[in-house]
């Protein structure tokens, strides 16, 4: 810590530091958001990470119901974490053109039937690639590939430096937290109904903190740094359930990085009745699976 001067802190102080940096504050505030906009929340928790096996905090994990027909359910299941970011030191993302082979979005399709024979439960879960024009993340859009904050040395040389080690911590807790969401998902029909769930990791940051600088195939700048809303960022992880019968391998392709004051508009993007509506999600997939 800091040296810190030798005076006593007050109310007003400690109100001071909850409503411009604390980081608990910013996700009670989010969490309250998300359930204003119809979620269902968990907010705070332990986990164990699927890749070093130790348990880990997340911030919060929310869900939505769109019960599109009495025996088919879409779900947006958001697993988020929240960067209190100052203004002194902004997130800067860096974004090249999306390819043909990121442009996709994995939706996780559940329904569990019960053997005449046997009386088990075996799977009828698979992952139901969206592609293309299907998929929210178009090919050729600018998508992060790398982030930094960067701000200003406080010494005498003042040098703009930039550093991704807080940030890229929440995006990694998000993609991991993200696991559990994909293994009950696999999980969440049953008899009579099939429930298709969008798996979507989030970092939610302050208003005005966000910025992000496009390059070409080359490596060079050809737009910002600009400040925006909202950013996606590439990640192409893929996790594994083992299931009754078999194992599914479940991707996701992209995080989501929104302002605080955007939740609405990321919920919009990934319930497009254009894209997840109850017909256009079932004429897909019939079509693919013949």
């Amino acid at each position: 810590m800091a040296k810190l001067k030798n005076i006593e802190i007050s109310a007003s102080d400690i109100n001071e530091y909850l409503d411009s940096y604390s980081d608990f504050s910013f996700e009670v505030k989010t969490q309250k958001e998300l359930v204003n906009l119809g979620f269902q929340c968990q907010h705070g928790g332990t986990y164990e990470d699927p890749i070093t096996g130790k348990s880990r905090e997340f911030d919060i994990r929310a869900t939505k119901r769109y019960e599109y027909h009495e025996s088919f359910i879409y779900r947006l299941c958001l697993s988020v974490e929240c960067k209190n970011i100052r203004a002194n030191c902004p997130l800067v993302i860096h974004c090249s053109p999306r390819t043909e082979k990121e442009s996709y979005q994995d939706l996780i399709w559940s329904r569990i039937v019960k053997g005449s024979i046997t009386a088990q439960f075996s799977d009828r879960a698979f992952p139901y690639a969206l592609r293309g024009a299907d998929c929210v993340y178009v090919t050729k859009g600018p998508v992060g590939k790398s982030c930094d904050q960067v701000g200003r040395r406080d010494d005498n040389k003042a040098e703009v430096i930039g550093s991704d080690g807080d940030v890229f911590e929440k995006i990694s807790q998000a993609i991991n937290s993200s696991y559990d969401l994909i293994h009950s998902s696999h999980y969440a029909g049953d008899e009579n109904v099939t429930i298709v769930s969008n798996v979507v990791p989030v970092l939610v940051v302050p208003e005005g903190r966000l910025w992000t600088v496009s390059y070409d195939n080359s490596g060079e700048i050809v737009e910002g740094p600009s400040p925006v809303s909202t950013a996606t960022y590439y990640i192409g992880k893929s996790w594994s359930v083992k299931g009754h019968t078999n194992t599914q391998h479940y991707r996701l392709s992209h995080l989501e990085i929104v302002e605080f004051g955007r939740l609405s508009e990321l919920v919009k993007k990934h319930t497009d009745q254009d894209k997840f509506s109850s017909k256009v999600l079932r004429t897909n997939v019939t079509i693919r699976r013949e």
